[in-house]
């Protein structure tokens, strides 16, 4: 990352970045991010996520403001041809989608919950996704 100030942040600025790798899997992972995607898949990346939390480093409730330096902007972001697999995950506090595909991107989310999302998921262009078994919820 660049170097800023104090009080400043990098915009776009990812926790993980999966670009063309293949194959990542996180298993029981936490995955926390202010401002930014916690998660980007990119190109012909591919990731596993299993039993896992992500989204912002700061819960988001309805008693205060939302502080997008806390939230994330998305929890997962997926772009180009990747494939993103998801199973049992915690996807929450975003002040976009919890998870946003586009492109050509491919996914299968599966038995996940989505809560504290300013939208749950997002599908864009020609991106094929498949979705089980998922709560959503505000």
């Amino acid at each position: 990352s660049p170097q800023v100030g104090k009080d400043e942040r990098v915009v776009y600025d990812p926790t993980i970045y999966v670009c063309d790798a293949k194959p990542w899997c996180l298993t029981d992972c936490d995955v926390r991010c202010a401002g930014s995607p916690a998660v980007i898949v990119s190109r012909e990346g591919e990731l596993t996520m299993e039993r896992c939390s992500l989204g912002g480093s700061d819960r988001r409730t309805y008693d205060m403001s939302i502080d997008p330096k806390r939230c994330a902007s998305n929890a997962l972001e997926a772009y180009g041809t990747s494939w993103v697999y998801m199973r049992r995950c915690l996807v929450e506090d975003t002040i976009g989608p919890g998870v946003a595909f586009t492109d050509e991107s491919h996914g299968l989310v599966s038995l996940c919950l989505f809560t504290r999302c300013a939208i749950g998921m997002s599908f864009d262009h020609n991106c094929e996704v498949t979705v089980r078994g998922c709560s959503i919820a505000d």
